[in-house]
């Protein structure tokens, strides 16, 4: 769901400024048999992606992953260590 409330089914997504820096990297590296630490390590590609080219430079990242049992808050991504 986007911040218009659209839905569309989709494999991956991103939002706002920073979709536009990290799609390619989820449309190159994404696999639907990602592992759970496959995907943390897709997701810190992008974080490394953003600290190199966004203009913010964020000092962490909050990581949940939502699956079929819930919601899991999982560590969270320092900037600095990406």
């Amino acid at each position: 769901m986007d911040h218009l409330a659209a839905l569309a089914k989709a494999p991956f997504a991103a939002h706002g400024y920073g979709a536009l820096l990290t799609l390619s990297i989820l449309d190159r590296y994404y696999k639907p048999d990602l592992t759970r630490e496959e995907a943390v390590e897709l997701l810190k590609r992008c974080i490394t992606e953003l600290q190199k080219r966004f203009i913010l430079s964020l000092p962490s990242f909050t990581v949940r992953v939502i699956d079929k049992d819930g919601i899991h808050n999982l560590d969270n991504i320092p900037g600095s260590s990406v």
